[in-house]
């Protein structure tokens, strides 16, 4: 199965797209950054979005990211906030 897909990460939860995968993707990616930055994450209203994001947010918060959680997010108002917020290095909406 391909890690990524041509809209992100794609996966049934708790099959292959689990917390321990989101972590490492979080984790990979604070070490991208350099461990420095901010970036915000947030969810859609999916049974598994709490439990990816809680762990999304502790893989980036273990490297030394700052993280603003920004709960239940539609996928187009991800796309605008992003556009039109300047202190954010990174935006993540999990699926």
């Amino acid at each position: 199965m391909s890690l990524f897909g041509t809209n992100g990460v794609r996966g049934i939860a708790n099959e292959y797209l689990n917390p321990e995968l989101t972590l490492n993707l979080a984790r990979s990616l604070g070490t991208y950054m350099g461990s420095k930055g901010t970036i915000a994450i947030g969810c859609d209203t999916r049974i598994s979005g709490q439990m990816l994001k809680s762990a999304a947010i502790s893989g980036a918060l273990s490297t030394g990211l700052n993280v603003i959680d920004v709960g239940i997010v539609p996928l187009l108002l991800s796309s605008i906030m992003f556009a039109t917020t300047p202190m954010l290095d990174h935006y993540y909406r999990i699926p």
